[in-house]
């Protein structure tokens, strides 16, 4: 290092000014970090935390999913300092998990701050005052760093002109957190939000947002960087990097499979892989939830009971001879949680509609029953707990027979005294769901699942697996995210054990060829979604008393056969005796036509 007496005054001006620009330069040059063996070291930058400080003063808000031991917080700091010492009046504010943790990073930067030469701190005019406390460092220059506890009240009343958050994916109520820090950045205030993951909660919805821009994509990826740097910010306004252990240069194979001995999948996921998606303690296994987004299918049509709408998802309408089960949870219809329910082709194995919305118990039953008469007066089973009374009373009323009772219910009606007693009775209908088989459900609902012993097409559900974790006690969705879509399929679960035969080839054969020809067909008819939207808005029962929702018939006689069955003619160019125009296929006319037949109800 230089001395003061080896420069000039001019040189050592010249070498403030270097400094101020550059905080890679500075940080090298002149810190130091403290290493609990080989003690204090010079402070070298890798190629990944120069990398860091340059998205730092590039981009205002930054949030990065790193792996442990990088050095991470040691180059925060750094960077926290230099802003201090070559800046005025700089507000920045410490969180972490704890209080002691951001107290230590304080600490931190006050050593790194005693070690700088006294020529430096000179020119700079710059020096601590004695009241500072160990949560503080303020410098002369009215610059100041305060740790704050991880509380939505510690930023309050701050004017923060950066903001720390340290492992903020480990921090409780993070989002309430996040909302009052957001204010107090109002001003032009800048963020650096950093953590190894932790499942899927706020600090991946943030990192979610910030890799992909308003139209749901995700932005391309830097080159010449080490990790994964976006190039610019997401839908949020965040800069979001990723860094994995493999970034640090002194780290090889033989110390990954040293330091990851003894752990297990999730610890080293989260520990050293970036991954949100085997980070938390979900109840469904990381390859089960793989194998489910492996079989994800866009629906063919969406609606809601009100005809406007996408609550309600369509993979395939009802054939003849299928049998069908419509399982259901149910909900208040104005609060957190959702009613939702699926319709289950019982002879294919495989859910082909599903719903969920915000619907009152008995306007639910109606559509419950419309449904099922649209897939071949389908077998209703729902959880009758709380709000599923109403859905009861309502299904009686509607004069649905189709409907689950428990042994004990059906045995009563079968010798039922009166038409009024049976008429009670059949109020009754639904599955009871209670602490002690609510276990025993969800257990075989994973079953099966593993087992891949049933289709379901749906991201909407594979989303809730995700966020569907063991707390140790129980399953349950986590904090603020749902889990009626599992809860509706685990229940439909416990009257129908699917077969389960050629699931994994059946999905890439059947359901995607027959989905992807379909959408095929519309782009090529000039057929828009928004008609397929209004289309469906008629969803109804045929003959329904006391419905509000319409008649239309479903004709879907048979399943999709292979294109090469249809429309064969020896001349290339003709089919069923009409000549097609230049680079028109008779298979995509052929397809078209008999999509369009299975089909018609949704496009009118």
């Amino acid at each position: 290092m230089a001395t003061a007496a080896s420069k000039s005054k001019s040189a050592l001006y010249d070498e403030v000014m270097k400094c101020a620009e550059d905080p890679a330069y500075f940080i090298t040059k002149y810190l130091f970090v403290q290493h609990p063996v080989k003690g204090r070291l010079p402070f070298q930058l890798f190629d990944f935390q120069k990398d860091c400080l340059n998205d730092f003063i590039k981009y205002k808000h930054n949030i990065i999913v790193k792996s442990r031991q990088l050095g991470l917080s040691e180059t925060v700091s750094a960077y926290c300092l230099w802003l201090m010492l070559f800046h005025r009046d700089k507000n920045i504010v410490l969180m972490a998990t704890t209080l002691k943790t951001s107290g230590i990073m304080v600490r931190k930067i006050r050593e790194k701050f005693k070690m700088l030469p006294s020529w430096m701190t000179g020119i700079l005019e710059v020096h601590e005052p004695e009241s500072n406390s160990k949560f503080q460092l303020a410098l002369s220059n009215g610059s100041v760093m305060k740790a704050v506890p991880a509380t939505d009240g510690a930023v309050r009343g701050e004017a923060g002109s950066i903001v720390v958050v340290d492992e903020a994916a480990f921090i409780d109520n993070f989002k309430d957190i996040w909302k009052a820090i957001f204010p107090v950045l109002s001003t032009g205030g800048s963020s650096i939000v950093f953590s190894s993951p932790n499942g899927k909660n706020y600090f991946y919805d943030l990192y979610h947002d910030a890799e992909r821009n308003k139209n749901g994509e995700q932005l391309p990826v830097m080159e010449g960087r080490e990790g994964i740097h976006f190039d610019g910010t997401g839908i949020n306004k965040f800069h979001a990097v990723k860094l994995p252990w493999t970034v640090h240069p002194e780290r090889d194979d033989k110390w990954f499979e040293e330091t990851s001995a003894g752990m297990d999948e999730k610890g080293i996921a989260q520990e050293f892989l970036c991954q949100f998606e085997s980070s938390g303690t979900t109840y469904f296994g990381n390859s089960d939830i793989a194998w489910l987004n492996s079989n994800i299918i866009e629906p063919v049509a969406y609606s809601s009971p009100k005809g406007i709408g996408n609550d309600l998802w369509v993979w395939k309408t009802a054939m003849e001879g299928h049998e069908y089960l419509l399982t259901a949870d149910v909900a208040r219809g104005d609060a957190d949680d959702f009613s939702a329910f699926h319709v289950i082709d019982k002879t294919t194995s495989e859910i082909v509609a599903e719903y969920m919305g915000k619907i009152p118990p008995d306007r639910f039953a109606e559509y419950l029953v419309n449904i099922g008469q649209q897939y071949n007066k389908a077998f209703i089973v729902f959880e009758k707990n709380t709000f599923g009374h109403q859905v009861g009373t309502k299904l009686r009323d509607l004069k649905y027979e189709n409907v689950y009772y428990d042994e004990k219910i059906m045995e009563k009606i079968l010798y039922a005294a009166n038409e009024d007693e049976e008429k009670d009775l059949k109020a009754h209908s639904g599955f009871t769901v209670t602490p002690k088989n609510r276990e025993k459900i969800i257990s075989n609902l994973e079953q099966v699942i593993r087992n891949k012993k049933i289709r379901i097409y749906s991201s909407r559900f594979i989303m809730q697996t995700e966020t569907f974790v063991w707390t140790g006690k129980r399953a349950q969705a986590m904090k603020r995210k749902n889990d009626d879509l599992i809860m509706s399929l685990a229940i439909g679960l416990q009257l129908f054990d699917p077969k389960g035969d050629g699931v994994e080839n059946v999905v890439d054969a059947e359901a995607m060829s027959w989905h992807n020809a379909f959408l095929a067909s519309l782009k090529k008819t000039g057929v828009s979604k928004t008609k397929i939207n209004n289309g469906i808005s008629d969803y109804g029962s045929r003959n329904i008393p006391n419905s509000e929702f319409g008649n239309p018939t479903v004709n879907q006689n048979s399943p999709l056969d292979p294109v090469k069955s249809f429309g064969q003619t020896k001349n290339n160019n003709v089919y069923n005796g009409k000549k097609l125009p230049p680079g028109v296929k008779k298979e995509n006319v052929a397809q078209d036509q008999m999509l369009r037949s299975m089909f018609n109800w949704l496009m009118k």
